[in-house]
């Protein structure tokens, strides 16, 4: 290829890096959940971008659909978290 071309490939390989690291360090302390969703994302994010590039508006929707789909499972695990550990009921 030609260097532009190995510019981008490095730069998007350089960001998948990126979020491993992060999610590694700030997220996963320990939790196998936290692998789940480091492998999880970095899977889904990689598809709905293949997705979203096509010119068909039915693979364009279906491409935002798995963008909005991570977002809603990031969240909900989030949210649980900042909500804290559930206390048992008596």
């Amino acid at each position: 290829g030609t260097p532009a071309d190995f510019a981008k490939q490095f730069i998007a390989e350089a960001v998948i890096l990126g979020v491993l690291v992060f999610g590694v360090v700030r997220v996963v302390r320990f939790n196998m959940l936290g692998y789940f969703l480091i492998a999880a994302s970095t899977a889904l994010l990689a598809g709905a971008s293949k997705l979203v590039a096509q010119p068909d508006a039915f693979y364009k929707a279906n491409g935002y659909a798995v963008f909005f789909l991570l977002i809603v499972l990031l969240a909900w695990q989030l949210l649980a978290w900042q909500k804290g550990p559930a206390s048992a009921a008596s």
